[in-house]
């Protein structure tokens, strides 16, 4: 009788171990943001210049990325995260995207120096959702004069790419896709 008190004791103890492999979770899935490659440079003489900041919308701004359920709906995916913090991967990224636009030299990497006598681009991301097939990006920039006296020119752009809303590979896509749109708009303003 006591070697059964034992046995069923044992098999007690033993059983938080055993159902432990059905409780884990999905692996956690890490995306980032990339450049978008363009067929030609544009010929551009002016000043070298920096994304000096890129400023996304808070409910944006963080570790998951976050889905388009329908207008005014958003899905956080537990297990999608962004790589780094949105904002400086879309400075990173955006940064990226003029270095293929511009001709070489013209562009300085985001934390470097900037010299003076550079331009320097300040950028407020207001939107960007996915929904009914495409994914849209409405921003705003600055261009900032290096000298104190120039009056500072920009512009606003509402952008868009076919999308499904598939999840977030398709969102890291179409986002990178904007952003490359972003800088073809730019790098005409300048």
């Amino acid at each position: 009788m006591r070697g059964s008190y034992f046995s069923v004791r044992l098999i007690l103890a033993a059983l938080p171990l055993a159902l432990l492999p059905g409780c884990q979770s999905a692996p956690t899935r890490t995306y980032t943001l990339y450049a978008i490659p363009v067929s030609a440079s544009k010929d551009y003489a002016g000043p070298a210049l920096r994304v000096d900041s890129v400023h996304m919308p808070a409910a944006l701004d963080r570790a998951e990325i976050l889905l388009d359920v329908s207008l005014g709906e958003l899905k956080i995916s537990d297990f999608d995260h962004w790589s780094a913090p949105l904002g400086e991967m879309a400075r990173q990224v955006i940064s990226q995207d003029l270095i293929l636009r511009l001709p070489a030299g013209k562009v300085i990497f985001p934390h470097l120096h900037k010299p003076s006598g550079a331009l320097g681009i300040a950028l407020e991301i207001l939107s960007f959702r996915t929904d009914n097939g495409n994914a849209q990006l409405t921003a705003s920039w600055t261009i900032l004069p290096p000298a104190p006296n120039s009056a500072p020119r920009g512009g606003i752009a509402s952008l868009s790419t076919p999308a499904s809303n598939s999840g977030a590979l398709e969102t890291v896509r179409s986002l990178s896709a904007l952003l490359g749109q972003l800088a073809d708009r730019i790098a005409a303003d300048l």
